[in-house]
């Protein structure tokens, strides 16, 4: 749809933090703001600064648009602890809360003056996103929480587990760019290694970050706390793929079962993509298009 033409009017800016280069980044597109932002989670190692991202992102602000066509405020949050102490925090807890508490601030800043927030995350992404909602002092402005499978979310993968999932993730990752009805994101795939350079991890962060994702325990504290720090019947979406080996079929519905028995009046939604795995979005920006329309009231 309007996509293409979003992309020629993007425009990115780094948000000051203490991460580093590509942590934080502020896009906008057309040539006015709506009153809504949008935190969006990319999962691990992603770069805002891609066309891929960035046609991510055109997807998500083309489907959120306004009556008069105006675009959100989308804020890219981190895609790696990046730095050590947060990262050992992470691994050791399980929960995200102290990557949340690093960035908030700078995301209550962005959204002080926005009418409403959408806060989606992706993978890694979502683990984040979950902890969002408990960090920021604005989270009464969050009209709408999407976790797109935050791995470990329903049973510990452990570290073996998650090395073995990812593994076969990359191959179906390959297979959905190659395979992807949509030229153009095909065809940003091909300049990934074009993009800015943003600050990479040191080894053994990356090893915390892959540790943090393989164990579900802070997930779960994540999530409670979200359900409480959100106005009451916020709708909380958790997508959840057929056929991935992040988590085990049915075990979404199970844990927004346990949910809602603590939380009565939740809004707790769980949306399976049938024949699909955990990287169905490489090579398909729709998707973000049709998720989004999942948690609407």
């Amino acid at each position: 749809g309007g996509r293409a033409g979003l992309l020629e009017t993007l425009k990115q800016r780094e948000l000051p933090n203490n991460l580093g280069k590509g942590a934080l980044v502020l896009t906008q597109m057309g040539e006015a703001s709506s009153g809504l932002t949008v935190i969006y989670g990319m999962g691990w190692g992603g770069n805002a600064y891609t066309e891929v991202a960035q046609q991510e992102m055109a997807e998500i602000a083309h489907a959120l648009q306004d009556e008069d066509g105006k675009m959100p405020n989308i804020v890219t949050t981190p895609t790696s602890a990046l730095r050590e102490p947060i990262a050992h925090k992470i691994a050791r807890e399980g929960s995200f809360a102290a990557l949340a508490e690093e960035v908030a601030p700078v995301v209550d800043r962005v959204v002080a003056d926005s009418d409403e927030v959408i806060a989606i995350g992706h993978s890694y992404g979502a683990r984040l996103a979950t902890a969002m909602p408990a960090a920021l002092s604005e989270s009464q402005k969050i009209a709408e929480l999407i976790l797109d499978e935050p791995p470990s979310s329903c049973w510990s993968l452990g570290k073996l587990g998650i090395a073995m999932a990812q593994g076969v993730e990359a191959v179906h990752m390959q297979r959905y760019i190659k395979n992807s009805y949509d030229a153009a994101a095909r065809k940003a795939w091909d300049h990934v290694k074009d993009a800015p350079e943003i600050a990479r991890p040191p080894l053994a962060v990356q090893l915390k970050d892959i540790s943090a994702m393989a164990q579900t325990k802070g997930f779960n504290l994540d999530l409670l706390s979200a359900v409480g720090s959100l106005p009451e019947g916020t709708p909380i979406t958790l997508v959840s793929p057929e056929l991935s080996r992040m988590n085990r079929k049915g075990d979404a519905a199970n844990l927004m079962q346990s949910v809602s028995e603590l939380y009565p009046k939740a809004d707790l939604r769980v949306a399976e993509i049938g024949d699909s795995t955990h990287n169905v979005v490489a090579g398909n920006p729709a998707y973000f298009g049709k998720i989004l329309e999942l948690g609407h009231k």
